[in-house]
């Protein structure tokens, strides 16, 4: 028979009570704040501490730049975080401000980190002086000279759509049928890879530009230039020696005298015959005419160019707008 064992006794363990609750009571309450704590870190915090709206910036022209009080914030191809306040937006190409319009950013809390709230402008009017459309057109001609340089585009060297955004913007700023087609053909002439030609066709596709007349001509040059044909054309035509002699002259400008000589009115062929083969091209003989001239011997000094801006003072350097 197993012998009994008598327990030592022991006093009940009684957990405290706090503000007359009982610990059951208080401990669900603890949790509770912990669980609306963790919520309010996790669903707020984040939105209130840096609350805003990814903005989508819609502009009028291609690549446009996006100015924030005066501060750039970067192209409107690309969607920025703007944080909540009231902001101008500015719209800039080439340097040139062409929209202005204010910007109210709520502030939304409630998730931001997990589900971006979003904003898209609406589209603003162009507001474009005569001035400022030639400035925009100028730029995007020296962006596809710039990109002429380049002789052939790969997965390093990425080709932007020049050509589109060219027409797009000339389109969008109305300008004039003869000044959109002079722009256009001067654009076609940098044409230096099959990358670019490729860009250039399908853009006029695309915006269904009529091509006629010179057009047409330097369109259809440009795909001689880059054909796969192993047997390039000859093309161009041949110089020719001038047909007069220079005329020794002075040049008078006030008391200013300069010996020079004198060129009279005259066509001649400036370049050669040659290959159909870019860089030969560049040598390409073409017909230029010329007016009567007049050309001093040696270049003029500081003090001759004083002279003669005080008998001229049109030639100032204040005054190169009006002269252009």
């Amino acid at each position: 028979m197993k012998r009994r064992i008598d327990l030592p006794q022991v006093e009940e363990v009684t957990l405290p009570e706090l503000l007359h609750m009982r610990p059951g009571i208080y401990i669900l309450i603890l949790l509770v704040l912990a669980l609306l704590l963790a919520l309010f870190l996790i669903a707020f915090y984040p939105g209130i501490r840096n609350g805003g709206r990814y903005v989508t910036f819609t502009g009028s022209l291609s690549e446009s730049g996006v100015l924030l009080d005066g501060t750039y914030l970067g192209s409107a191809e690309y969607q920025h975080f703007v944080k909540s306040g009231s902001y101008e937006v500015s719209l800039t190409k080439g340097g040139e401000v062409y929209a202005r319009f204010p910007l109210e950013i709520d502030h939304p809390v409630f998730l931001t980190w997990l589900f971006h709230r979003t904003l898209a402008t609406p589209e603003v009017p162009l507001s474009l002086s005569k001035e400022q459309r030639k400035a925009i057109n100028r730029f995007n001609l020296e962006q596809i000279v710039q990109a002429s340089a380049i002789l052939s585009y790969d997965d390093r060297n990425n080709y932007p759509p020049l050509f589109a955004n060219l027409i797009a913007d000339m389109k969008a700023m109305e300008l004039e049928e003869q000044t959109i087609k002079e722009t256009l053909e001067l654009a076609l002439l940098y044409i230096s890879n099959a990358t670019m030609l490729d860009e250039a066709l399908q853009a006029i596709e695309r915006h269904q530009f009529a091509l006629d007349g010179n057009l047409q001509i330097v369109l259809e040059t440009a795909k001689e230039l880059f054909a796969s044909s192993s047997q390039p054309k000859t093309m161009g035509m041949r110089s020719s020696p001038l047909a007069f002699t220079a005329q020794k002259t002075v040049l008078k400008a006030g008391d200013l005298q300069i010996e020079g000589y004198h060129y009279p009115k005259t066509t001649f062929v400036m370049g050669k015959e040659v290959l159909s083969v870019y860089p030969e091209t560049t040598m390409l003989g073409v017909e230029v005419s010329t007016e009567a001239f007049s050309l001093a011997t040696l270049e003029s000094t500081q003090y001759q160019w004083a002279l003669f801006l005080e008998e001229n003072p049109t030639w100032e350097a204040s005054n190169r707008q009006a002269l252009m």
